[in-house]
């Protein structure tokens, strides 16, 4: 909407600039990430660039979005499928299993308790 003709390019660079304020404002407030998608990279978006703190970019492949840093460090772990589903990659299990290893450090098991019983 900021690129829209009827709107002078002075005023809608200054209304932009504002936006993405208030969005990073609301985002330091209550501790919380914002993700903001950008359709093209121009002198317009360079606002929306300066103020991101993390950048990503996203290649279509023909197993669905592929998401990586600049520096190459983040891969996709899951994509959704046509008819809905989610395909997994292997290590995206190994990250799920490394969290929930943490989760159960020290704990114990009552291995009684666990074990169902048959009658």
């Amino acid at each position: 909407m900021y690129r829209a003709t009827d709107v002078d390019s002075e005023l809608a660079e200054q209304l932009f600039v504002r936006a993405i304020a208030s969005v990073a404002r609301i985002a330091r407030v209550h501790d919380t990430p914002v993700l903001v998608t950008r359709c093209r990279d121009d002198e317009f978006s360079t606002p929306l660039r300066g103020a991101a703190t993390t950048h990503l970019q996203c290649e279509k492949t023909p197993f669905g979005p592929r998401f990586e840093d600049a520096a190459g460090d983040t891969e996709t772990l899951v994509y959704h499928t046509d008819d809905g589903w989610f395909q997994t990659t292997l290590a995206y299990w190994q990250e799920v299993l490394e969290h929930r290893a943490r989760l159960y450090e020290g704990a114990t098991v009552d291995r009684a308790a666990a074990a169902p019983s048959i009658q």
